[in-house]
């Protein structure tokens, strides 16, 4: 058996790990990678899965047959998503295993990781079985985030993200007009377009904008947080709020310095 009580256990393909070793992820450690698990996973609580590993999308495989193969108790999973709806454009993971069971127990906690274009409506799924999902009492799975037009939906053997209308929207940040992080100025690209900050969007801060030193007129919430600059550095006093995830990407530097409660 395999505890991982710190750090990142990283299994990628070709690699993987026999069916007997059962992986347990305890609080605060990370599973990674879209390698080959054959042993049981168990995800407690505030741990974390990386299907696919980071910042690139793959499946993580679950070889094993029991009613137990993947358990998952309070844990936090981070699906990276394509900006095309469909199988093999979002992270995923499957129980490949005959009689292959996912166990629910406690809040679980689905942050999506979107690209720079945001993603269309449609249906991505997230976890797949197939024998099954056992849905202990009290136990969900929900958004780290909340989407106006998103929602998780537990089906007979998935997990699947259910995007409709337009999809979630994500903005690219430019600072051609200004540094100010607002609803008035048109800083941003959505759709290759310029635009003015779209409310809970996802935002990335690459290495093409005007202006590396960026505030806001009052609090900001991103629906998720991507910093891939390899050449400039980015000042942020942005005051920054939400549960989005955030990622950093690229050599070159990042300093918060604005009012932040983003976690």
């Amino acid at each position: 058996a395999t505890t991982v009580n710190g750090g990142s256990l990283i299994v990628n393909n070709p690699g993987s790990l026999a069916a007997a070793s059962a992986v347990t992820v305890n609080t605060g450690a990370i599973l990674d990678g879209n390698g080959l698990i054959g042993g049981a996973v168990t995800a407690n609580t505030n741990s974390v899965l990386v299907p696919g590993g980071a910042n690139a999308v793959g499946t993580l495989t679950l070889t094993n047959a029991s009613a137990t193969a993947l358990s998952l108790n309070g844990a936090t999973l981070i699906f990276d998503l394509g900006n095309v709806s469909g199988v093999g454009t979002n992270d995923q993971i499957a129980l490949t295993g005959p009689g292959s069971k996912v166990v629910l127990t406690g809040a679980n906690r689905i942050a999506l990781n979107l690209p720079a274009n945001g993603i269309p409506a449609g249906d991505y799924t997230l976890i797949r079985s197939q024998a099954g999902i056992t849905t202990n009492a009290g136990a969900s799975v929900v958004l780290l985030t909340v989407y106006p037009s998103a929602s998780i939906v537990q089906g007979e053997n998935s997990v699947v993200l259910r995007v409709t209308d337009t999809g979630i929207a994500s903005a690219q940040w430019k600072g051609g007009y200004s540094g100010t992080w607002d609803n008035t100025d048109l800083n941003w690209l959505v759709e290759g377009a310029e635009a003015v900050y779209p409310a809970a969007a996802a935002v990335t801060f690459g290495d093409g904008a005007s202006t590396f030193a960026v505030s806001s007129s009052g609090a900001v919430a991103p629906a998720a947080l991507v910093f891939n600059n390899g050449a400039s550095d980015y000042s942020v006093a942005a005051n920054l709020s939400g549960t989005g995830p955030l990622t950093k990407q690229g050599p070159a530097a990042v300093t918060l310095s604005g009012l932040t409660v983003y976690n």
